[in-house]
């Protein structure tokens, strides 16, 4: 081989790695969106019913899994400025759940 094959073979190994890198990026941010929207689709649910007065079955598990989340969450980077960015805003005590 030439040198000037191995580098054009060294740039290709270059260029296939950035493109796996950059599939497993978009991946990585679909993850924490979906994480993101599941943890506060649990908390709307749990201020829904408190707001109506609806019986929640397994409320302790659903506080669980918001903290589980919000853990989870806060791994994936948290440099991120878009994670923790909840439309709902948790509150300090997720028992003390109202509709202010």
């Amino acid at each position: 081989m030439t040198s000037k094959n191995v580098k054009m073979n060294e740039i290709g190994i270059f260029e296939e790695a950035l493109s796996e890198y950059k599939k497993a990026h978009r991946l990585k941010k679909l993850n924490e969106q979906l994480s993101i929207h599941l943890n506060d689709s649990i908390y709307y649910l749990l201020k829904y019913s408190e707001k109506y007065n609806l019986p929640m079955p397994n409320k302790p598990a659903l506080l669980r899994m918001i903290e589980n989340a919000d853990y989870i969450i806060d791994q994936f980077s948290p440099e991120s400025p878009n994670l923790n960015k909840s439309f709902y805003k948790k509150p300090a005590n997720p028992e003390q759940i109202n509709d202010n």
